[in-house]
């Protein structure tokens, strides 16, 4: 079923103005303004509104108070209160890096590129080439040289380690800051996204991924400005694609040399010299070498990257003895087929050659380190790559080799320490070298055990918040690639089990970052292979896809998900509900049926003497009464769970508890009672650094300052939490922004939200530190002491 994105500012002003019972005259009649205007906002022909037409139209339609900010937000294209369905961060105008090696040899393709892509027209320019031609740093050169004349930026988005076209989708999402959350269709967000802005957007390594040509196709019909370079070994066949052939660099007729400084005029040559000055910085192209070095060039067939690699061989060989060298690979290691175009053999020879100088352990090593997918840590070599038969010789001197050898890139990742990745032509190569010692399948194995230990030990427990929660979702982000190969090798083997274990593991982390529609993929494609796994492993499974599921705003499948869920957890005769299957069954609305299953639970749990499922029950229960206006109930529940959590120190249980009760309390109109709560459970939540309920405590202390009349310190903490929200991706649900709505209105029907409205932007700049010292002046001793750990 497609998910509808949240209303649009047109879609605002129809929907408000049918629910007032007004025409498109009775509104323009009301508001002061012509039946034209009203007309063309209501079908899109005006997207940016005045300020003062927008605050007339929601006067005139009569909006409650929070309607009525969100409806003028949306007209200014404000995003308010975190409730847009797809926020993005600001960002640069560009996420290239720059090039940390001198461009040569296609100063003139970059200016062929960037006019094609200027023409009248052109929208889609993809570069076509074998491997090796150096599409990708074209591509790169092209962007960076085209920067100015994108009003929105140039952005790189690199494909190479997707293993399929449904992740072409998200990866776009993630460079563009587009963040997936309920409501809407994550491919129609990033249109919706592109529609407005002048951005020039570089698929790279695009080969492996033409099921999602499509998606190209519909992102250009849908943003007009938007223009797109692709690098691909074939084109994707979308119509309106212009295809620019990248071919090898320039060589010399070896029969007919000219002098030296005209040699330096083919690409290739220029090329190479360039990159045998970066290893002997007093290398020169000369008389005696001009040969042996167009020879080279000529031998390799032009292509960047067997020069670049011949070229760091001038570490220790003249050209002269670099050609005989690599004449005597190229005679024996014919490695491609006979049908395979000529420049792919000889890249093959290429990279046989450089392959052949290492020694062999290191050898070994590059073959094994081909199983990883994306980039790599030292972690993850040692425990995947078997040890050298040397002691003294570890693996970081191997890794070293290869660095050195220019067949891997080391990085600094998370936390300082060290990333490799390989170029993909080289993974390729490599893991041919693999499977021709018959010893891939072992290592396969070993990489997949070696991401579902990384999983055990860094994916973080339901419940967990503390400090260094941010850190293990680093740590797993930067493995992303290598724990989907391990994934898709589970499921491709037919180890559902494992793939189901893995999967549910990831939960957490793919809420965490937001990849709903990812997440819940793998979750869904794991049960299935899984048939034969125990209830409560199906249960825990599907209660993570449920809440993926409802988080996306997919709310008819999280609910056949989460049935399926409770199902199982029957069947399993389990009590440990997880939170991510009570969440989305109350989210869904669906509060009816878990309040019977959770009164039902209640009594088994207090039957077999379990005070941990008596005090998750009876917060749950206490949570569903407040949503259903039940008040004192809600109260009542909550006091009794808090009384079971403080007794067990269950910290995680209890911040969330006192949150209900206080905002229980607060609507029966007893701030006595709900302030303390509320001040208990932001000290806490603050010690735990735990950013979510964070949110919802400084909406409460909002709350508070609404009640007793202080306007505008109420608008910026509800600013500040609105902000948070944003950038932990915590939107409110429907039933949150209902009780928040009641929480605050007696304040916002005594004031105009103009009145306020820069009170709320000053909170939405405040850090979260500076917002809850803010908030608790002057209940109590401020936390910035705390200052730093935001």
């Amino acid at each position: 079923m497609a998910v509808r994105p949240s209303p649009s500012f047109a879609t605002l002003l129809k929907r408000h103005r049918i629910a007032a019972g007004l025409t498109q005259e009775d509104l323009a009649e009301r508001a002061g303004v012509s039946v034209r205007t009203v007309s063309d906002l209501e079908r899109g022909f005006t997207t940016r509104p005045y300020r003062d037409t927008v605050r007339r139209l929601g006067e005139a339609l009569g909006l409650p108070a929070l309607d009525r900010v969100r409806f003028e937000g949306a007209g200014r294209g404000v995003v308010e209160m975190g409730m847009s369905p797809h926020l993005h961060r600001e960002r640069s105008a560009t996420n290239l890096t720059e090039d940390l090696a001198s461009f040569v040899g296609r100063e003139r393709e970059v200016s062929m590129v960037g006019k094609l892509l200027a023409s009248a027209g052109v929208r889609l320019v993809t570069l076509v080439g074998t491997g090796g031609t150096g599409k990708t740093r074209l591509a790169l050169r092209v962007g960076r040289a085209l920067l100015p004349e994108y009003r929105d930026g140039v952005f790189l988005v690199s494909l190479a380690s997707l293993p399929s076209p449904e992740l072409v989708v998200p990866s776009i999402a993630a460079v563009l800051g587009i963040k997936e959350a309920r409501g809407g269709d994550l491919e129609d967000a990033v249109a919706t996204y592109l529609f407005s802005r002048q951005l020039l957007l570089i698929l790279d390594n695009f080969e492996h991924l033409l099921g999602a040509a499509c998606v190209v196709k519909h992102l250009l019909e849908a943003a007009g400005d938007l223009r797109v370079l692709v690098t691909s070994r074939t084109p994707l066949h979308v119509y309106g694609e212009h295809e620019f052939l990248v071919s090898p660099l320039a060589v010399p007729d070896l029969h007919d040399l000219p002098d030296v400084d005209h040699l330096l005029r083919f690409g290739a040559l220029a090329l190479f010299v360039d990159r045998a000055r970066a290893v002997r910085a007093d290398f020169a192209l000369t008389e005696d070498n001009a040969a042996s070095v167009a020879a080279i060039c000529a031998r390799v067939d032009g292509l960047p990257l067997a020069i670049e690699l011949a070229a760091s061989r001038l570490r220790v060989l003249s050209p002269e003895a670099l050609l005989s060298r690599l004449s005597s690979r190229l005679s024996i290691l014919k490695g491609g087929t006979s049908d395979a175009p000529e420049r792919q053999q000889t890249m093959q020879a290429a990279l046989d050659w450089s392959y052949r100088l290492l020694g062999r352990d290191a050898q070994t090593l590059l073959a094994q380190l081909s199983v990883f997918s994306g980039s790599f840590g030292l972690e993850g070599v040692e425990a995947v790559c078997d040890p050298s038969d040397d002691p003294a010789r570890d693996v970081v001197d191997r890794l070293t080799v290869l660095v050195e050898h220019c067949l891997l890139v080391c990085r600094e990742g998370v936390g300082g320490e060290p990333r490799f990745s390989m170029l993909e032509t080289i993974r390729e190569y490599a893991a041919e070298r693999l499977r021709a010692s018959m010893d891939d399948c072992r290592i396969a194995q070993r990489h997949t055990d070696y991401c579902i230990r990384l999983l055990e030990r860094m994916s973080p427990e339901e419940d967990h918040s503390g400090d260094d929660g941010p850190q293990r979702f680093s740590r797993l982000d930067q493995e992303r690639d290598n724990l989907r190969a391990a994934l898709r090798r589970l499921l491709d083997a037919g180890e559902g089990r494992r793939a189901l274990h893995a999967a549910t593991l990831l939960g957490p982390y793919w809420t965490a970052v937001s990849s709903y529609q990812e997440g819940q993929h793998w979750l869904e494609e794991a049960i299935v292979a899984a048939s034969d796994a125990p209830p409560r492993e199906r249960a825990r499974a599907l209660s993570w896809a449920s809440w993926l599921a409802t988080l996306r705003g997919a709310t008819d499948e999280g609910h056949a998900l989460g049935a399926e869920g409770l199902r199982h957890f029957r069947l399993a005769q389990s009590r440990d509900i997880p939170m991510g299957l009570v969440m989305s069954a109350i989210q869904q609305g669906d509060l009816k049926h878990m309040r019977e299953f959770l009164e039902h639970d209640l009594e088994e749990c207090r039957s077999l003497g379990d005070d941990d499922g008596v005090a998750a029950c009876l917060h749950w229960l206490g949570e569903i009464a407040l949503y259903e206006g039940c008040f004192h109930q809600a109260i009542a529940r909550s006091q009794a769970s808090l009384a079971r959590a403080r007794a067990q120190d269950a910290h995680g249980l209890l911040t969330r508890t006192l949150d209900t009760c206080a905002r229980a309390f607060l609507l029966t109109g007893d701030l006595e009672n709900a302030i303390p709560l509320w001040e208990e459970g932001l000290r806490l939540a603050v010690q735990r650094g735990d950013k979510r309920p964070i949110a919802y405590y400084l909406e409460g202390f909002a709350a508070i300052e609404a009640r007793q009349g202080n306007a505008v310190k109420s608008a910026r903490l509800f600013g500040a939490a609105a902000s948070l929200r944003e950038k932990i991706d915590s939107p409110l649900s429907a039933l949150e922004s209902d009780i928040l709505q009641q929480m605050i209105e007696p304040i916002w029907k005594q004031n105009s939200p103009d009145a306020f409205q820069k009170a709320i932007e000053e909170g939405r700049s405040m850090t979260w530190h500076a917002a809850v010292d803010y908030a608790l002046v002057p209940f109590g001793p401020p936390l910035s002491f705390m200052d730093g750990k935001g």
